[in-house]
Protein backbone atom coordinates (compact mmCIF):
# COMPACT_ATOMS: atom_id res chain seq x y z
CA UNK A 1 0.00 0.00 0.00
CA UNK A 2 1.25 3.15 -0.97
CA UNK A 3 2.07 6.34 2.11
CA UNK A 4 -1.57 8.04 2.63
CA UNK A 5 -0.70 11.86 2.84
CA UNK A 6 -3.39 14.44 4.31
CA UNK A 7 -3.68 18.03 3.87
CA UNK A 8 -3.37 19.87 7.17
CA UNK A 9 -4.52 23.38 7.22
CA UNK A 10 -2.28 25.12 9.90
CA UNK A 11 -3.30 28.12 12.02
CA UNK A 12 0.29 29.76 13.33
CA UNK A 13 0.18 32.40 15.73
CA UNK A 14 3.53 34.02 17.24
CA UNK A 15 3.42 36.15 20.04
CA UNK A 16 6.38 37.49 21.13
CA UNK A 17 6.61 39.40 24.30
CA UNK A 18 9.60 41.30 25.34
CA UNK A 19 10.63 43.44 28.88
CA UNK A 20 11.48 40.62 31.06
CA UNK A 21 14.28 37.77 30.90
CA UNK A 22 13.50 34.86 29.10
CA UNK A 23 10.51 35.98 27.32
CA UNK A 24 8.85 33.32 25.44
CA UNK A 25 8.18 33.76 21.42
CA UNK A 26 4.92 31.21 21.13
CA UNK A 27 4.28 29.48 17.87
CA UNK A 28 0.25 27.42 18.29
CA UNK A 29 -1.18 25.75 15.51
CA UNK A 30 -4.66 25.15 15.38
CA UNK A 31 -3.90 21.60 16.12
CA UNK A 32 -2.53 22.50 19.38
CA UNK A 33 0.82 21.82 19.14
CA UNK A 34 3.02 24.78 21.04
CA UNK A 35 6.62 25.64 20.15
CA UNK A 36 8.49 27.45 22.93
CA UNK A 37 11.12 29.82 21.71
CA UNK A 38 13.44 32.21 23.81
CA UNK A 39 14.40 35.88 22.83
CA UNK A 40 16.68 38.15 24.66
CA UNK A 41 14.88 40.77 27.01
CA UNK A 42 14.44 43.92 24.04
CA UNK A 43 14.73 41.95 21.03
CA UNK A 44 11.17 41.99 19.32
CA UNK A 45 7.51 42.74 20.14
CA UNK A 46 4.55 42.48 18.55
CA UNK A 47 1.63 39.83 17.80
CA UNK A 48 1.58 37.76 13.94
CA UNK A 49 -0.79 35.66 13.14
CA UNK A 50 -1.49 33.91 9.60
CA UNK A 51 -2.19 30.78 8.05
CA UNK A 52 0.57 27.94 6.79
CA UNK A 53 -0.22 25.15 5.28
CA UNK A 54 1.81 21.60 5.35
CA UNK A 55 1.36 17.86 5.04
CA UNK A 56 1.10 15.19 7.15
CA UNK A 57 3.16 11.88 5.96
CA UNK A 58 1.34 9.02 8.36
CA UNK A 59 2.90 5.95 6.46
CA UNK A 60 1.50 2.94 5.64
CA UNK A 61 -0.65 2.47 8.25
CA UNK A 62 -4.62 3.42 7.84
CA UNK A 63 -5.26 6.75 9.30
CA UNK A 64 -6.95 7.29 12.34
CA UNK A 65 -7.76 10.31 14.97
CA UNK A 66 -5.01 11.18 17.20
CA UNK A 67 -4.92 13.25 19.71
CA UNK A 68 -1.38 15.74 19.60
CA UNK A 69 -0.86 15.72 22.99
CA UNK A 70 -0.32 12.22 22.83
CA UNK A 71 2.50 13.21 20.84
CA UNK A 72 4.15 15.62 23.37
CA UNK A 73 3.43 14.00 26.74
CA UNK A 74 5.48 12.35 28.99
CA UNK A 75 5.20 8.42 29.31
CA UNK A 76 6.86 6.22 31.93
CA UNK A 77 10.06 5.35 29.52
CA UNK A 78 10.04 8.62 27.53
CA UNK A 79 10.16 11.20 30.54
CA UNK A 80 10.02 14.73 29.00
CA UNK A 81 9.62 16.32 32.10
CA UNK A 82 12.75 14.76 34.02
CA UNK A 83 14.68 17.87 35.20
CA UNK A 84 17.90 16.43 33.19
CA UNK A 85 16.10 15.61 29.79
CA UNK A 86 14.85 19.25 30.32
CA UNK A 87 18.23 20.50 30.80
CA UNK A 88 19.56 18.75 27.55
CA UNK A 89 16.58 19.82 25.28
CA UNK A 90 16.89 23.42 26.16
CA UNK A 91 20.71 23.65 25.77
CA UNK A 92 19.65 21.87 22.49
CA UNK A 93 17.28 24.42 21.81
CA UNK A 94 20.40 27.48 22.68
CA UNK A 95 22.28 25.85 20.59
CA UNK A 96 20.21 26.55 17.31
CA UNK A 97 22.94 29.02 14.85
CA UNK A 98 21.10 30.79 12.81
CA UNK A 99 20.59 33.73 15.80
CA UNK A 100 18.89 36.11 12.76
CA UNK A 101 16.05 33.50 12.49
CA UNK A 102 15.12 34.83 15.85
CA UNK A 103 15.38 38.22 15.40
CA UNK A 104 13.15 37.80 11.97
CA UNK A 105 10.65 36.32 14.89
CA UNK A 106 9.25 39.79 15.19
CA UNK A 107 8.22 40.87 11.77
CA UNK A 108 8.34 38.62 8.89
CA UNK A 109 7.18 40.05 5.69
CA UNK A 110 5.17 37.24 5.62
CA UNK A 111 3.35 33.74 6.26
CA UNK A 112 5.62 31.50 4.11
CA UNK A 113 8.70 33.88 6.30
CA UNK A 114 7.17 32.34 9.39
CA UNK A 115 6.19 29.28 8.20
CA UNK A 116 10.16 29.12 6.96
CA UNK A 117 11.17 30.34 10.36
CA UNK A 118 9.46 27.75 12.75
CA UNK A 119 10.86 24.91 10.10
CA UNK A 120 14.11 25.77 10.15
CA UNK A 121 14.49 26.59 13.92
CA UNK A 122 13.02 22.88 15.00
CA UNK A 123 15.00 20.67 12.53
CA UNK A 124 18.08 22.33 13.52
CA UNK A 125 16.75 21.62 17.26
CA UNK A 126 15.94 18.43 16.16
CA UNK A 127 19.38 17.74 14.25
CA UNK A 128 20.84 18.71 18.05
CA UNK A 129 18.93 16.14 19.71
CA UNK A 130 20.24 14.02 17.44
CA UNK A 131 23.93 14.86 18.04
CA UNK A 132 23.74 14.90 21.74
CA UNK A 133 22.07 11.26 21.79
CA UNK A 134 24.48 9.82 19.45
CA UNK A 135 28.16 11.85 21.44
CA UNK A 136 26.23 10.88 24.59
CA UNK A 137 24.48 7.38 24.56
CA UNK A 138 26.70 4.10 23.03
CA UNK A 139 24.76 1.25 21.53
CA UNK A 140 24.34 -1.91 23.60
CA UNK A 141 22.54 -4.95 22.31
CA UNK A 142 19.15 -6.51 24.27
CA UNK A 143 15.69 -6.81 23.91
CA UNK A 144 12.91 -4.49 24.57
CA UNK A 145 13.13 -1.56 27.25
CA UNK A 146 15.56 -1.52 29.75
CA UNK A 147 16.62 1.87 30.97
CA UNK A 148 14.12 4.37 29.48
CA UNK A 149 15.37 8.09 28.45
CA UNK A 150 16.42 8.64 31.75
CA UNK A 151 18.22 5.88 32.63
CA UNK A 152 19.86 5.74 29.26
CA UNK A 153 21.02 9.26 29.61
CA UNK A 154 22.77 8.73 33.05
CA UNK A 155 24.00 5.29 32.01
CA UNK A 156 25.47 6.10 28.58
CA UNK A 157 24.41 3.16 26.44
CA UNK A 158 20.92 1.25 25.64
CA UNK A 159 19.88 -0.46 22.95
CA UNK A 160 17.69 0.45 19.76
CA UNK A 161 14.64 0.69 22.07
CA UNK A 162 16.16 3.07 24.90
CA UNK A 163 17.93 5.22 22.42
CA UNK A 164 14.38 5.96 20.92
CA UNK A 165 13.19 6.47 24.46
CA UNK A 166 15.73 9.69 24.86
CA UNK A 167 14.91 11.23 21.57
CA UNK A 168 11.29 10.76 21.73
CA UNK A 169 12.00 12.30 25.40
CA UNK A 170 13.93 15.32 24.45
CA UNK A 171 11.82 16.07 21.21
CA UNK A 172 8.74 16.43 23.56
CA UNK A 173 11.07 18.45 25.93
CA UNK A 174 11.80 20.63 23.27
CA UNK A 175 8.26 21.20 22.26
CA UNK A 176 8.26 18.70 18.81
CA UNK A 177 5.66 16.25 18.37
CA UNK A 178 7.63 12.79 18.31
CA UNK A 179 6.66 9.35 18.32
CA UNK A 180 7.99 5.42 18.00
CA UNK A 181 8.14 3.11 14.93
CA UNK A 182 9.03 -0.72 14.71
CA UNK A 183 9.71 -2.69 11.64
CA UNK A 184 11.50 -5.41 10.73
CA UNK A 185 14.70 -4.53 9.43
CA UNK A 186 17.44 -5.97 7.17
CA UNK A 187 20.82 -4.18 8.70
CA UNK A 188 23.62 -3.45 6.00
CA UNK A 189 25.83 -5.94 7.91
CA UNK A 190 22.48 -8.86 6.66
CA UNK A 191 21.04 -9.15 9.82
CA UNK A 192 17.10 -9.32 9.42
CA UNK A 193 15.36 -8.31 12.90
CA UNK A 194 12.77 -6.11 14.87
CA UNK A 195 13.99 -2.73 15.21
CA UNK A 196 12.80 0.17 17.33
CA UNK A 197 13.55 3.92 16.26
CA UNK A 198 11.65 7.54 16.55
CA UNK A 199 10.10 10.17 14.34
CA UNK A 200 10.02 13.39 14.89
CA UNK A 201 6.84 16.24 13.26
CA UNK A 202 9.02 18.50 11.19
CA UNK A 203 8.03 20.70 8.09
CA UNK A 204 4.58 19.51 8.39
CA UNK A 205 5.69 15.41 8.11
CA UNK A 206 7.53 12.86 10.50
CA UNK A 207 10.61 12.43 9.91
CA UNK A 208 12.54 9.81 10.94
CA UNK A 209 15.10 9.81 13.55
CA UNK A 210 17.24 6.62 14.25
CA UNK A 211 20.37 7.48 16.85
CA UNK A 212 21.26 3.51 17.45
CA UNK A 213 23.98 4.06 14.86
CA UNK A 214 26.26 7.44 13.99
CA UNK A 215 26.14 6.89 10.75
CA UNK A 216 21.99 8.10 10.41
CA UNK A 217 20.62 11.37 10.95
CA UNK A 218 17.45 13.56 10.86
CA UNK A 219 15.87 11.84 8.31
CA UNK A 220 18.45 9.91 7.18
CA UNK A 221 18.70 5.58 8.10
CA UNK A 222 21.29 4.69 6.12
CA UNK A 223 22.34 1.72 8.77
CA UNK A 224 19.12 -0.49 7.84
CA UNK A 225 16.19 -0.79 5.16
CA UNK A 226 13.03 -0.66 7.04
CA UNK A 227 10.19 -3.45 6.48
CA UNK A 228 6.83 -2.93 5.02
CA UNK A 229 5.18 -4.39 8.70
CA UNK A 230 5.94 -0.97 10.41
CA UNK A 231 4.02 -0.29 13.75
CA UNK A 232 3.53 3.44 15.01
CA UNK A 233 3.28 4.39 18.84
CA UNK A 234 2.64 7.15 21.04
CA UNK A 235 3.89 4.89 23.67
CA UNK A 236 6.06 2.09 23.65
CA UNK A 237 4.37 -0.94 24.61
CA UNK A 238 7.28 -2.74 25.32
Amino acid sequence: MGAIRKVLGLILVLAVLAGFSGAPLQARESSGILLDHRLRPGEATGEITGTVHGTEDTGTAPPRPVAVGEFLSPTRNAQSRDPAIVALANQCRVAVSDREAWLQAARPDSREEAKELVARTDRQVAANIMSAVQSRVAYSFYFDTRHGAVGTLQGGSGNCCDHAHLIVALLRAAGIPARYGRSTCTFSSGLVCGHVYAYAFLDGKWVVMDASSDRNGVGSQVNCRRGGDESLFAELPF
